[in-house]
């Protein structure tokens, strides 16, 4: 298995393999892979001459696994007819090793992902909602193409529309920007209740309005207000940190309790992991690595209330508009210190500004100027606790593994450098 994914997870190695598999590729882009036991899978976004002979992309990834099993899914997918492609055939088999490829929209886990990215039916399936249902709703354009926030083969896929729905039967439409989650099990019943526990809780204004899930939690769908992500506002300099600040007190400060929490010793044992399997793969020697170890551990935040946080929250998890600042992408809420989301937000914008240097260098600025606010917002802390989550997530970027060696080993430097100045000299 091992030789499978070395294959699936080199570019080089991979475009020639899949151009076996009969894909006429120029060039492919490795998103994303993982391994779970036998199974790994490689996400690309994959573009070349389709079969029209005009240029085409899709998302796509490999699937290895063992003879037995890739045979089984392969025969399986070729009797329920996988729905063909830019590329043509939506599934295939790689020649050479024991792997399988899929095409969007098939996906061997997600069963509802070709009702999704096909606006037609989406339509249809989203008028099975109670907002849409009970008002006598149906959609009369979804001519709009359909924007994937994020793909993850088997897991998940998040992907952004706007439809307009009329209502019957005095023919009144209007507009409805859609954020859609299609899971591979039923984690969206549990996310639409702890929502809605967060907005009657007082995070009303600052979250996305739910609208329900569908096909017993496996479909979940969101109203997300106009507007586009703080990373966006950031840069032109339409938003000030004070507004982000305000929208952070408001989230924190709602009346609920989640059934999860994160604490701030879990993610200084994840931190160590991240460390540890630097140290084996971007060939950080022992000193480089303790430099920011042992400023991490001293730097672990003293035991305090817990509040319900975002958890893992960037900026392109927020989302501005003339309603004011949305939190959005809620999977990892729990209850937890309100400097974890603080911290996670800082370092994504430091982050930006060190690593596109164009459009990003006025994120530093915007970096710093939360973190006083931060700082003033908990004077009775000291320093070094909010550094500890920036560190943290700093780390966390880093380990995520669709990077080529030459730009990993480049991004753990700095990766590295920002962390320690972050424990050793917080500003």
């Amino acid at each position: 298995m091992r030789a499978a994914v070395e294959a699936l997870t080199d570019v080089s190695r991979a475009i020639v393999a899949l151009r076996g598999a009969g894909l006429r590729l120029d060039s492919i882009e490795l998103l994303d892979w993982r391994v779970v036991g036998d199974r790994s899978l490689a996400t690309y976004r994959l573009r070349g001459t389709g079969l029209t002979g005009q240029s085409a992309e899709s998302l796509g990834y490999a699937c290895g696994d063992t003879p037995e099993r890739i045979a089984y899914v392969l025969e399986r997918w070729y009797a329920d007819r996988a729905e063909a492609g830019p590329f043509g055939a939506g599934v295939r088999a790689i020649p050479g090793m024991s792997a399988a490829l899929f095409l969007m929209p098939n996906d061997d886990r997600l069963p509802l992902l070709r009702a999704v990215t096909d606006l037609a039916r989406l339509a249809r399936v989203l008028t099975a909602l109670p907002e849409f249902e009970s008002a006598g709703k149906h959609a009369i354009q979804h001519d709009r193409p359909l924007e994937v926030v994020r793909y993850r083969p088997e897991l998940e896929l998040t992907a952004r529309v706007s439809l307009q729905f009329a209502r019957e039967p005095s023919g009144e439409s209007r507009t409805h920007h859609l954020q859609i989650r299609h899971f591979a099990d039923t984690r969206g019943k549990g996310l639409l209740a702890d929502t809605n526990a967060w907005r009657t809780g007082g995070a009303a204004g600052v979250l996305a309005r739910p609208l329900g899930e569908l096909a017993d939690g496996q479909l979940y769908v969101e109203e997300l207000p106009e507007g586009v992500s703080l990373s966006e506002t950031v840069r032109a300099g339409d938003v000030t940190a004070e507004s982000v600040a305000a929208a952070l007190a408001t989230l924190h400060g709602a009346h609920t309790t989640f059934a999860h929490t994160r604490p701030a010793d879990g993610r200084l044992l994840a931190a160590h992991a991240i460390l540890g399997s630097l140290r084996g793969t971007s060939g950080l020697d022992d000193d480089a690595v303790a430099s920011v170890a042992g400023p991490l551990t001293a730097a672990l935040p003293a035991s305090r209330a817990l509040r319900p946080v975002h958890g893992s929250l960037h900026a392109k998890d927020i989302r501005t508009g003339s309603a004011g600042l949305v939190f959005t992408e809620l999977d990892e809420r729990a209850m937890g210190d309100p400097f974890d989301d603080w911290g996670s937000l800082i370092a994504d914008l430091l982050w930006e500004s060190r690593t596109h240097l164009d459009e990003g260098a006025v994120a530093g600025a915007f970096a710093a100027r939360l973190t006083t606010l931060a700082r003033a917002g908990a004077p009775e802390r000291p320093a070094h606790e909010l550094s500890f989550f920036i560190a943290c997530t700093l780390l966390e970027t880093v380990a995520q593994p669709a990077r080529t060696q030459s730009a990993r080993a480049t991004e753990v430097r700095l990766a590295l450098q920002l962390a320690r100045k972050a424990l050793v000299d917080p500003a």
